[in-house]
């Protein structure tokens, strides 16, 4: 009862803070949106889909080997799969001979969760060990040595199997690939804990994942979830010290983000953590609740929300009468599902993440400098004891960074918005605008997708 109250007490907090945070901010990031293009012919024949035998190879490495001297690595697949046990209690790799029995025991549920889509919960767990899927994908010339590392940070309800295009294009340009799923989607969706005195097996959710620890809503426990671009540095040194891998952790470290990634990319590069950044439609200026778009809008993540190609073969389909499910399956690239399917799954990761896109683009510095605007109260134990006004300062960024922009139909981060807080606070960024592209930018159409690409291939 007392755990319900508190549970009850935090959620009734997280809506009165999303609510304050976003009326103020609305009041000093005023912007009209840009009216997009249009074109006269929508070309859905353009779009490659992953081919069925790619995609059947990519659904093997969705449960990796609970033997950890192990590396799953299908015959026609670039990738090495694993597991990284990962400690709620101390946020550190736990060793796996510590595990192993207890998961084995665990194996098919284990299955389970990671391959069935079942709900979502949104309670964050304080302690236990949560399975990690860390994946690692050499370059494709293996005569030269690779040009640098790429280390992948993904988007709400994202897998790093569901970019499959977008690493080939790297690969062969020679870069290696690090990536991870974040605690609560893709195949980090199983955690050992410890419930009534026994060792039991549970699904964790997002509300273990933080963009930013400097946006902490008070009350908030800081045991057993971690900022992605810190677990981001921990799966980097984790893969570097696998034998069975060929990784020269020396070579020069490249964050690439999409979405909730590409804001938690944008921080690596103001921490001087990476030598440069690629964003993909970076969730820099959150769309909140916009003219039923935006994260809290109560509408679901489908593949329709995010790429075009998915459109226009539902609306292909429809015209020939023919079922949109046949199409429509056909031009998806994902392997993983959309996990969870709405961001209102998980509050606690949800308000962090627009807290955080707050920070990045200016608003609650903003809010800072305005009179008669009640600030919300923050508590980060590296910042006890810094002022609250070096906590809010719009982030600057020094090192070279690529940000590809969406069309300002995306329904989930505002493409001007974006724009503009880059241009003024990144002097060394490269801007790219795709117009008619959606939010998954790397699974666009074709002739979308391929901007996107030269785009990254020039800035490599």
């Amino acid at each position: 009862m007392v755990y319900k109250n508190k549970l009850k007490k935090e959620r009734i907090l997280i809506a009165g803070f999303t609510a304050l945070i976003t009326l103020s901010a609305c009041k000093h990031n005023q912007r009209q949106t840009q009216t997009a293009s249009t074109t006269t012919e929508e070309k859905v024949k353009n779009y490659k889909a992953i081919d069925l035998d790619t995609r059947a190879d990519l659904q093997q490495l969705r449960v990796p080997p609970l033997d950890f001297d192990q590396i799953k690595r299908p015959a026609k697949s670039s990738w090495s799969i694993t597991w990284m046990p990962y400690n709620l209690t101390d946020n550190s790799i736990v060793e796996p001979e510590a595990v192993k029995n207890i998961l084995i025991d665990y194996s098919d549920k284990i299955q389970s969760i990671v391959l069935k889509d079942s709900p979502s919960g949104t309670e964050y767990l304080h302690d236990g060990t949560a399975l990690i899927r860390v994946g690692f994908r050499p370059h494709s010339n293996k005569e030269e040595e690779a040009k640098g590392n790429i280390i992948y940070l993904e988007g709400l309800a994202d897998s790093f199997l569901n970019h499959e295009e977008m690493f080939s294009m790297l690969n062969n340009e020679g870069y290696n690939i690090i990536a991870f799923d974040y605690m609560g989607q893709g195949g980090s969706r199983a955690a050992v804990t410890v419930r009534n005195n026994k060792t039991t097996l549970v699904q964790i959710s997002m509300n273990n994942t933080r963009v930013s620890d400097e946006f902490i809503v008070e009350g908030e426990t800081y045991k057993g979830r971690k900022e992605i671009s810190v677990l981001a540095n921990q799966v980097y040194d984790h893969i570097s010290n696998l034998k069975q891998l060929k990784f020269d952790k020396n070579l020069p470290k490249i964050a690439l983000g999409w979405s909730t990634g590409g804001l938690a990319a944008y921080k690596m590069a103001y921490n001087g953590e990476v030598e440069r950044a690629i964003l993909i439609a970076p969730g820099i200026c959150v769309k909140v609740l916009e003219a039923g778009t935006g994260i809290f809008n109560g509408n679901k993540i489908t593949v329709q929300t995010l790429t075009s190609a998915a459109q226009v073969s539902k609306q292909v389909a429809e015209s020939y009468g023919i079922g949109a499910f046949l199409i429509g399956s056909a031009n998806d690239p994902h392997v993983d599902p959309i996990h969870p399917n709405s961001p209102i799954d998980a509050p606690f990761f949800s308000v962090n993440l627009i807290g955080t896109s707050y920070l990045a683009n200016g608003a609650l510095e903003n809010i800072a400098d305005s009179a008669g605007i009640p600030l919300p109260k923050f508590e980060a134990k590296k910042y006890i004891n810094t002022k609250f006004e070096e906590i809010v300062k719009t982030w600057k960024i020094k090192i070279p960074i690529l940000v590809l922009l969406s069309d300002p139909k995306d329904s989930y981060v505002d493409a001007t918005c974006t724009k503009n807080v880059v241009q003024k606070n990144a002097p060394n960024s490269t801007v790219k605008e795709i117009s008619e592209a959606l939010h998954e930018i790397d699974n666009e159409r074709t002739y979308l997708r391929k901007q996107a690409f030269d785009a990254m291939k020039k800035f490599l």
